[in-house]
């Protein structure tokens, strides 16, 4: 519950305009009071079940090779453009 703290800690920082701005002052009180019923509402849900963990690390671990592939290609294809770039500007 400390994340949810920092997040409101943040909204209240937002309240003021910096000091640049021109506008007038205002509130997130209705927003703040909405994100508390939102994660009261949220908090008693429950564990996850074993075939939810299940299910859910198997995305994760898809999701993961999914990035780990588009990081390797993006280098491969920065690599690619940078020779390409070299050689146009013989």
């Amino acid at each position: 519950m400390d994340s949810v703290e920092a997040v409101k800690t943040t909204m209240r920082k937002l309240e003021k305009p910096f000091d640049f701005a021109d506008m007038e002052d205002f509130t997130l009180t209705d927003a703040l009071n909405k994100y508390d019923q939102d994660v009261d509402a949220i908090k008693d849900w429950g564990l996850m079940t074993d075939d939810e963990m299940s299910m859910n690390k198997e995305r994760l671990m898809k999701l993961d090779e999914h990035v780990t592939d588009a990081i390797q290609s993006t280098k491969e294809r920065g690599e690619a453009a940078m020779e390409l770039k070299n050689e146009l500007i013989k």
